[in-house]
């Protein structure tokens, strides 16, 4: 198993755990996974932005050579 699916693993059991620990109603936590898919969805453009930048700087160094 690589470390990333372990990694994920131990994610989703930690979360499911969390869920079932917490005693909230099922409409609750639909709501909090979905503020928390909406971080994510804001984190991975940001990390898509900041490549992006990188590549164009690093684009334009070559060019520069």
């Amino acid at each position: 198993m690589s470390k990333i699916s372990k990694a994920v693993g131990q994610l989703r059991g930690g979360l499911v755990e969390t869920i079932n620990a917490s005693g909230l109603p099922p409409c609750i936590v639909g709501m909090v996974l979905d503020q928390i898919r909406a971080q994510v969805r804001l984190l991975e453009a940001q990390e898509e932005e900041k490549q992006e930048e990188e590549g164009s700087h690093d684009g334009t160094l070559q060019s520069a050579e």
